[in-house]
């Protein structure tokens, strides 16, 4: 049986052999914590990156619908301008010329 010194040197020993062991469990699961950290930064770093280029080439793609809506509105606005003078010019002349065919 040991003596009651060498019980408490034993003790202390277990006592400290915990503590270097929860001391090293806590330095992994600092490592993996920070492992972690790193690739979810990582992960939203890349996500953010494609967010905005995914953005970017959204508004490209609607300054193009833009600009063709509104060259087609001008090109419309062309068409519909010519199809009034041709009428203007119809009811203008209808008179001179329903005089000329009926002679």
């Amino acid at each position: 049986m040991s003596s009651p010194p060498d019980n408490r040197v034993g003790r202390l020993e277990d006592w400290q052999s915990e503590a270097s062991g929860r001391l090293k469990f806590l330095e992994r699961l600092a490592e993996t914590s920070e492992v972690r950290l790193a690739e979810e930064r990582k992960a939203n770093a890349d996500e953010r990156k494609a967010n905005a280029d995914r953005l970017a080439e959204e508004r490209k793609a609607n300054a193009d619908e833009r600009k063709a809506n509104a060259d087609r509105l001008a090109s419309e606005r062309k068409w519909t301008m010519g199809i009034y003078a041709v009428m203007v010019i119809a009811v203008i002349t209808s008179p001179f010329v329903a005089k000329i065919l009926s002679g």
